[in-house]
């Protein structure tokens, strides 16, 4: 509505229009009229009641609107040809007034693919509305411009009436955005790398010098070499059990997806026997399994493991040796349209100002922690990769459950989605 006002506006005399509705009436010896402005062919907008003595005045205010209006006018006549432009569209095709040679409307636009979109586009629909343009101007320099027009029949003659929004500020900085943007996806592809390849390379000296400690275990029995002998196991097996989060973490960022049948039970029962060899505390806990009879998932059996993995083992590592029932209990359902992991231990719990953080990158919530602090950011990380969700309840002295739901490839594409 605006643009049609715009458009009479500074097109048209200003006057009163008889054949409009309207009225007269007199008030102190003035005389005065109901103004009326007919914008499209017999469509009337009222505007007041005016003063016939102030009508002059009404051009004035015309020539200051021109002035204001940022948003470039233009109409074209039946040749193509741009037969009105507003200063605004004027100033951004470099022109002081529009000039006396004919300026057709297709040689206004940068590239030709554009003149025929825009044309095939006004002949099957009549309009155009925001679409990015490229047009040249007058020296021949590109901008950027957010076109919206549409055909109209004045006089008898198809016609081009539009506007013309400047948004090359806008195109300039979404183009250094995505700039900034590749860049920062290139350091981040690369620095995965890094981390994937660091922690291959960095397993394989770590292994040889946990082999080595266990043959100085076999040779030295001395208390003194035995107790210095443990503080370096100890030491090289917490530099090990980074390094392999950290290979996870490079493994969920930078393999592909592979989904295929994965039985839940198999998966929960292998991270249970590796717990069985190196764990401390797994003699130490009940740990329940309940299962329905159909436990097969479609998924990535490698980021499955890694996210069970994750969360079983901070089950065992902050169990309450203190209680004289320590239980991990894990129960799994599963459906044509998802698994469900629910994860209950009793164990020293979260406190309730933790939790909210408690899936950061490197956050511990006690001091009791004594790994990086990447276990649940990893964890979370990879469900929300298979396009799961995970979230975690838990209280100080109670115990802590977590809930994991990993979508059934079977059912279609993953929508990434998390709740904690």
């Amino acid at each position: 509505m605006l643009f049609f006002f715009t458009e009479w506006l500074v097109n048209r005399p200003v006057s009163i229009n008889t054949d409009a509705p309207g009225r007269k009436h007199q008030d102190g010896g003035r005389t005065e009229q109901f103004v009326a402005l007919r914008v499209v062919k017999n469509i009337y907008v009222p505007i007041g009641f005016m003063e016939e003595q102030n009508l002059n005045t009404c051009a004035a205010s015309t020539s200051t609107l021109r002035c204001m209006l940022k948003e470039g006018i233009f109409r074209t006549n039946g040749q193509k040809e741009v037969s009105y432009a507003n200063q605004a569209i004027l100033k951004m095709f470099g022109y002081d007034l529009l000039p006396q040679s004919p300026l057709v409307w297709d040689d206004l636009l940068a590239n030709e693919r554009d003149a025929i979109y825009i044309n095939d586009r006004l002949n099957a629909e009549g309009k155009i509305t925001d679409f990015r343009v490229l047009f040249k101007k007058r020296d021949g320099a590109n901008f950027w411009g957010l076109l919206s027009c549409h055909l109209a029949e004045r006089s008898g003659v198809q016609v081009l009436e539009g506007a013309i929004i400047d948004i090359s500020g806008q195109v300039a900085q979404e183009i250094r955005f995505n700039e900034k943007t590749s860049a920062l996806e290139k350091t981040n592809l690369e620095l995965d790398r890094f981390i994937y390849s660091a922690s291959h390379d960095i397993r394989s000296p770590i292994s040889t010098v946990l082999g080595l400690i266990g043959l100085m275990k076999l040779e030295f029995r001395e208390p003194k070499a035995t107790e210095l002998i443990d503080m370096m196991d100890a030491s090289m097996k917490k530099l090990d059990f980074f390094v392999k989060e950290l290979s996870s973490f490079a493994k969920n960022s930078r393999q592909e997806i592979q989904e295929i049948r994965v039985d839940t039970t198999q998966v929960i029962n292998t991270i249970l026997q590796e717990f069985e060899r190196d764990h401390k505390a797994y003699s130490k806990v009940k740990i329940k399994v309940s299962a329905p009879h159909t436990t097969s998932l479609r998924s990535d059996p490698e980021r499955l493991h890694i996210i069970l993995n994750q969360i079983l083992r901070n089950a065992l590592d902050f169990c309450d040796l203190s209680k004289p029932s320590r239980l991990v209990d894990i129960q799994i359902v599963v459906n044509n349209e998802k698994a469900t992991f629910e994860i209950f231990d009793n164990g020293i719990g979260i406190a309730a100002s933790h939790i909210d953080n408690a899936f950061d990158m490197f956050y511990k919530g006690t001091v009791l922690s004594k790994g990086a602090g990447l276990g649940l950011y990893i964890a979370r990380e990879t469900v929300i990769k298979l396009g799961g969700v995970i979230s975690l309840n838990s209280k100080v002295g109670v115990g802590t459950t977590v809930k994991i739901e990993i979508p059934n490839q079977t059912t279609g594409p993953r929508e990434a989605r998390n709740k904690a």
